[in-house]
């Protein structure tokens, strides 16, 4: 159960945002980045594909604008069945690539920098990562602006197992 509480914290925090390297953005891709600032909380639901059961997790989180328009800064804590995971971190749309990038730390074990895309209003991140166990996850998130509201998705899968934690946590102002 505590890698699952991880998991769906390292989702959490690279869908919440995470660092990179910023280049010049088009203003479609600061507009985006830019409607994420400001303070923020949720609260939804994991479903854990193994039992079918699911746990309450409770977000809190504050975006706010780094040095340049094209990247953002964020704090934020969930909290999910008895435990608490922090994060802090930055997202960049990093136009040489032509992606976003997001990179957090936390007190997970999960590392690594997410890869993402705008389409529309919604920012999707993708990261394949390895604990220090050296367990495999793949874990696929969007973030959505439905007015003035983020929807966050996420799916954590074990490349082993095929076991899956997934979740939607709406948050508003």
């Amino acid at each position: 159960m505590k890698l699952a509480i991880v998991s769906t914290g390292a989702a959490l925090v690279l869908i919440c945002l995470g660092m990179a390297a910023p280049a010049a953005a088009s203003q479609a891709d600061i507009d985006l980045l830019q409607s994420y600032v400001g303070q923020w909380s949720g609260r939804g639901k994991t479903v854990y594909s193994e039992t079918g059961k699911g746990e309450t997790v409770a977000c809190k989180m504050t975006i706010d604008t780094a040095n340049v328009p094209s990247k953002l800064n964020y704090r934020g804590k969930c909290a999910i069945a008895g435990g608490v995971i922090n994060m802090n971190g930055t997202v960049a749309y990093v136009e040489s690539a032509n992606h976003y990038e997001a990179v957090m730390t936390s007190n997970t074990p999960f590392k690594g920098t997410a890869i993402g895309k705008r389409s529309g209003n919604s920012l999707s991140l993708n990261l394949r990562d390895t604990t220090d166990t050296g367990e495999a996850y793949d874990i696929s998130s969007s973030l959505t602006l439905k007015g003035e509201n983020i929807v966050v998705d996420f799916l954590v899968t074990n490349v082993a197992t095929g076991d899956t934690i997934s979740a939607s946590v709406p948050f508003d102002k």
